[in-house]
């Protein structure tokens, strides 16, 4: 099957003044890839290194086209996203 690589996305370096923002960015990520094992890849066996590469790249996808759900994983008190 056709697939999509993504490549990892690097985390910016912050400026030393902004150690909070680094630490919120990082949770934010981490609440992302939560979701998509909690809701898109759990419960199941792939046959082969290539089947869970489909299924991670499927399950991106598959959030990708929910905006209305990216909003609401990386929503936190001190910022706005604008779908």
């Amino acid at each position: 099957s056709a697939r999509t690589r993504y490549r990892r996305a690097a985390t910016p370096a912050s400026a030393p003044q902004e150690p909070r923002i680094e630490r919120h960015h990082g949770k934010t990520i981490e609440n992302v890839w939560e979701y998509l094992r909690q809701n898109l890849l759990s419960h199941r066996v792939w046959d082969s290194y290539d089947a869970i590469v489909d299924a991670c790249c499927h399950a991106w996808s598959n959030l990708m086209s929910t905006p209305e759900q990216i909003a609401s994983i990386t929503r936190r008190s001190w910022t706005q996203v604008k779908v």
